[in-house]
């Protein structure tokens, strides 16, 4: 009883401490989306606290990363690029190298809004690899959704869409981190899956995602308004007129709570861009003009080139041709400046169309000759990035664990800690000292990310996937490739050809001498064939059309051995089928 006692006065006297120990900058991850200028201001008073008596090196890392996403999303970008660079070089002299990938993510975007590709995707590549290494999910979530999100405004929706799902289904895992760093509202992610499925043509399910996105408690101030922008123009290009102007109407409501002018200036522009687009230019004038004069004072470049644009197609709108033409050749002149190619082919073809229909056609032709040496340009640039892209996910693929099994390491290891023993040792470390347990903490933490996790047969790579997935109540699927009728020295080539169909989840070992096997985790029965749809051409040119595939659907129930037995067996019946099918 005495013991007992003990403990409630033990615990009753710690839970003060840990009241007051909460980090006060999880509090901030989620305002900066919100709220950025609130977020930054509240950034700014907790570093002159950090001045006056020094913290600890990582939180120092993590107030600049917070720091680097509030100017990102205020649209300081040349202020945001300082703010990586710097917290990078010191997160490179602290070892902290899983510390990377945030400030690459935020250097990434910074660029990406000037349209530097070329920098901002190898960016977004490295911080991808480093995430997975350093078992990162809030920086890998971070990145994918950044890198889908530039994909589908370059029309490479493949890749997109696989970065996107793959955010979506590791979203979850965010909380098993060691320690946080940042994240991005999933309200976000999902409006970057919404952006894509608009892009795509797919109207109803765009909607779907950017609905769900405005039911998450985290819909609030910015993320609340740009979610409003977007379904707005979705609503109308569905024809549904009423909800679109419900949409808008809302996100105009949301302005007063933008508190910094140039977060205004955008959100007027936007609001802009769809006023015209749904053919009410006059109503956009004002808001054009408003934006033009902040973008000018605070020297944005590329957001006055993009909003003389919009007073361009509005002053043709209303026959005010000669201002119009003014207005389109400051904005090439600057996008020729700033050497952004895709925006200077889009003005250029306006005025080729322009001067066309006017009976102009030399000029026109001249227009169009520079627009389509621009587009060249611009496609050039972005041809030599996804080659260097492709490139570098090649020899990265061989050396880099994949996601799934980061994340069911780290969840078994975290499931078989005895808990009410790590909380009674914390207690006595804390009576000790709480230096000596912040001390501890930072060895634990760099010898975990110091130890490299043995090498797994194919056998323990299922297993464990299979534990991973009935714990998270996830879909797994499997296909069994009999290989007996493949040459053995194009085997390698057939494995290449395999893994460029597949995502880069997927994985696929040598099971046994005459067999390939393929673990597809977060897929369901009807995925996997699917898959096998998509990979049965790559198999065709290697065994001459006869193949023996088969898969299976993990069931709670099933082991290694079952799953694999179901898969063989629907092989074999595949195999039968296909011999039985009468010749064409």
């Amino acid at each position: 009883m005495e013991f007992h006692q003990r403990i409630c006065c033990a615990l009753l006297w710690l839970l003060p401490w840990f009241a007051c120990a909460s980090d006060p900058l999880d509090d901030l991850n989620t305002l900066v989306y919100q709220y950025p200028a609130e977020a930054n201001k509240k950034l700014l008073k907790l570093e002159e606290e950090f001045r006056s008596h020094k913290p600890e090196p990582f939180k120092e890392l993590r107030l600049k990363i917070l720091r680097c996403e509030a100017l990102l999303q205020m649209g300081e970008n040349e202020a945001a690029i300082n703010m990586a660079q710097t917290g990078e070089a010191i997160a490179k002299q602290l070892r902290a190298e899983h510390v990377r990938p945030y400030f690459m993510s935020c250097l990434a975007d910074a660029y990406s809004s000037y349209d530097n590709l070329q920098i901002a995707l190898p960016q977004l590549d490295s911080a991808i690899t480093l995430a997975k290494r350093y078992q990162q999910p809030q920086a890998l979530v971070t990145a994918l959704r950044l890198r889908g999100q530039i994909d589908t405004e370059n029309d490479n929706f493949t890749s997109a869409i696989e970065d996107l799902r793959l955010a979506l289904d590791v979203y979850d895992s965010i909380n098993i981190q060691e320690e946080n760093w940042a994240w991005p509202p999933k309200a976000y992610v999902q409006a970057a899956m919404g952006n894509l499925l608009y892009a795509t043509g797919d109207t109803q399910q765009a909607m779907y995602y950017m609905e769900q996105g405005l039911k998450s408690p985290e819909a609030k101030g910015k993320i609340r308004q740009v979610l409003l922008l977007n379904a707005a123009k979705i609503a109308f290009h569905q024809g549904n007129t009423e909800a679109s102007d419900r949409y808008l109407k809302e996100a105009r409501t949301l302005l007063p709570e933008l508190s910094s002018a140039l977060e205004l200036a955008i959100s007027y522009s936007i609001i802009a861009s769809i006023e015209i687009e749904r053919g009410r230019a006059e109503k956009a004038r004002e808001l054009l003009e408003v934006a033009l004069n902040t973008f000018e004072q605070q020297q944005k470049q590329v957001h006055s080139m993009r909003t003389r644009k919009l007073l361009a197609d509005v002053a043709f709108a209303s026959g005010d041709d000669k201002t119009a033409l003014a207005l389109m050749e400051k904005a090439i002149r600057t996008a020729q400046q700033m050497q952004v190619y895709s925006d200077l082919a889009n003005y250029q073809l306006a005025l080729a169309k322009y001067y066309a229909d006017q009976n102009e056609y030399k000029r026109a032709y001249q227009y169009l000759d520079q627009s389509y040496q621009a587009a060249n340009k611009a496609n050039a640039n972005t041809n030599h990035t996804r080659v260097l892209q492709f490139k570098a996910r090649l020899s990265q693929r061989t050396s880099d664990a994949t996601l799934e099994k980061v994340l069911s390491d780290n969840l078994q290891d975290r499931r078989n800690i005895n808990w009410m023993y790590l909380f009674l040792l914390t207690m006595v470390v804390l009576l000790l000292s709480i230096v000596i347990w912040q001390l501890m903490r930072h060895m634990a933490l760099r010898k975990a990310m110091q130890v490299e996790p043995a090498p797994q047969t194919p056998q323990q790579h299922l297993e464990s996937a299979m534990q991973h997935a009935k714990r998270g109540n996830h879909s797994l699927s499997i296909l069994l490739l009999n290989v007996r009728e493949v040459d053995p020295v194009e085997l390698p080539e057939l494995k290449l050809a395999l893994e460029k169909r597949l995502r880069e989840t997927d994985m696929i070992f040598r099971h046994s001498g005459d067999e390939l096997l393929i673990l597809l985790p977060y897929t369901s029965n009807q995925g996997a064939e699917l898959v096998m749809e998509q990979l049965t051409p790559e198999l065709a040119k290697f065994s001459d059309g006869k193949n023996n595939l088969g898969h299976a659907c993990m069931h709670q129930f099933d082991t290694a051995e079952t799953l694999i037995k179901r898969a063989t067996t629907r092989g074999m019946s595949r195999a039968q089928l296909d011999g039985n099918s009468p010749a064409r």
